[in-house]
C-alpha cells in the first residue's frame, strides 16, 4: 500500500516563505493520496519533469509512505532524506 503526496506542513508560499513550517490545514473526509507531490525547485528542465510525470513547486512539503498493509499494526519506520 502506498500513500503519496501526504503533506507534513502547510504550503511554504506567499507570506509563509522563509518562515518556520506551519501545521497542515485539516481536511474533511478521506484525503486522495494516489499522486506524488511536487518536487522542490531545482535545476532541471520542465520537459524532463513532464516526461516523468512530475511537477516542481515550492509547495513540496509532502511524504510518500509505503506500508505492507493498511492496518493498525505497529511497524518499523525508515526515513530517507535525499541530498539536496
Amino acid at each position: 500500500v502506498v500513500f503519496r503526496g501526504v503533506p507534513y506542513a502547510a504550503s511554504p508560499t506567499g507570506e509563509k516563505r522563509w518562515r518556520p513550517p506551519q501545521p497542515v490545514p485539516s481536511w474533511s473526509g478521506v484525503r486522495d493520496a494516489v499522486a506524488f507531490g511536487a518536487i522542490a525547485p531545482h535545476d532541471i528542465s520542465a520537459e524532463r519533469l513532464a516526461k516523468r510525470g512530475l511537477t516542481m513547486s515550492e509547495d513540496c512539503l509532502t511524504l510518500n509512505i509505503w506500508t505492507p498493509a493498511a492496518d493498525d499494526q505497529r511497524r518499523p519506520v525508515l526515513v530517507f532524506l535525499h541530498g539536496g
